[in-house]
C-alpha cells in the first residue's frame, strides 16, 4: 500500500484496554495509489524513485531522465495543468497525515496513559514520538519544499510490527500499575458488596469508552471526508495524466497516479 492510499485511510482508532493500537483501517470506497516520490518546490514539480529522478516539471517545461523534452503549445498547456493539479494535492495529503496523527496520539494517550502509570506512560509517549519522526521522513512539507515518499511500503512499515511493537512493551512493562489502577478504581466504585462495586466500574468503563469514541468520532468524520475530496482530486488527475501520457510518449512509462490492487 503507497503514502497516498494510508493517507486516505488513516483515521486513527484505538479499543480502551486493548494492547495494540491499529492507526489505520481499509478505505473501501478509494482505489488510488502513488507510484513514485513526488516533490514540491515553487514551479518545480519532481517524480522519483528511490532518489533517482525521472522526470520534473519546470513551469511549462519538462525535463525526461535530466534532459529537456520539445513540447508544442498544446503539451506545454498540459504539462503545466497537470503541475498544478499535483502541486494543489499533495499539500493536502501531509495536512491529512498530520492529522490523523493528532488523533491517534489523543486516542491512544486518552485511552492507555490513565492505566500505565509515569514509567509506562513515558514509554508510549517515546513511541508514539518515534512514529510521529517516521512519518515525517515520508511525508513532509519544510519552507516552500512539499514531500511525498511513495516509491515503497515504509509508510506501512511504520504503522506495522515496529509500532505494535512499541506500544506492547509500554503495556507489558506497566503491567504492575494497570492492576494496581485497576483494582483501586474498582475499590473507589459506588456499591457495598465487590459485584456492586464490579457492576459500577464496568459502567464507569463503557462511560469513558463512550466519551473518548464521541470525541474522536466528530475528528474522524472530518478527515474521512477530507481523504474522500482528496480521493476525488486525484482520481481526476489521473484522467489527466493519461491524456498528458497520450500527447507526451516520453512519460508513458512513468505513471504517477494508477488504481491499487
Amino acid at each position: 500500500m503507497k503514502t497516498l492510499v494510508c493517507a486516505l485511510a488513516l483515521t486513527g482508532s484505538l479499543l480502551a484496554g486493548q494492547a495494540q493500537a491499529s492507526v489505520y483501517h481499509s478505505h473501501d470506497s478509494c482505489n488510488i495509489s502513488l507510484n513514485y516520490d513526488v516533490t514540491l518546490k515553487q514551479q518545480q514539480l519532481r517524480v522519483a524513485e528511490h532518489d533517482k529522478e525521472l522526470y520534473r516539471i519546470e513551469g511549462d517545461k519538462l525535463f525526461v531522465d535530466g534532459k529537456q523534452v520539445p513540447l508544442n503549445a498544446e503539451q506545454q498547456q498540459l504539462i503545466e495543468d497537470y503541475r498544478n493539479g499535483v502541486s494543489a494535492q499533495i499539500p493536502k495529503v501531509i495536512t491529512l497525515l498530520d492529522n490523523a496523527m493528532d488523533i491517534a496520539t489523543d486516542a491512544v494517550g486518552t485511552s492507555l496513559a490513565p492505566l500505565l502509570g509515569e514509567e509506562g506512560s513515558g514509554k508510549l509517549n517515546e513511541a508514539m514520538a518515534n512514529l510521529h519522526e517516521r512519518i515525517s521522513d515520508l511525508a513532509y512539507h519544510q519552507g516552500d519544499v512539499y514531500y511525498v515518499g511513495a516509491s515503497d511500503d515504509s509508510l506501512d512499515e511504520a504503522f506495522g510490527d515496529e509500532f505494535s511493537d512499541d506500544i506492547e512493551k509500554a503495556v507489558m512493562s506497566s503491567l504492575g500499575s494497570i492492576m494496581v489502577n485497576i483494582g483501586k478504581s474498582m475499590m473507589d466504585s459506588d456499591g457495598d458488596s465487590f459485584s456492586e462495586k464490579m457492576e459500577a466500574f464496568g459502567a464507569k468503563m463503557e462511560r469513558m469508552g463512550d466519551d473518548i469514541e464521541a470525541r474522536m468520532e466528530a475528528r474522524s468524520d472530518e478527515i474521512e471526508r477530507n481523504a474522500d475530496e482528496l480521493c476525488e482530486s486525484f482520481a481526476e488527475l489521473q484522467k489527466l495524466e493519461s491524456k498528458v501520457q497520450q500527447q507526451i510518449p516520453e512519460l508513458e512509462d512513468y505513471t504517477l497516479i494508477s488504481n491499487r490492487h
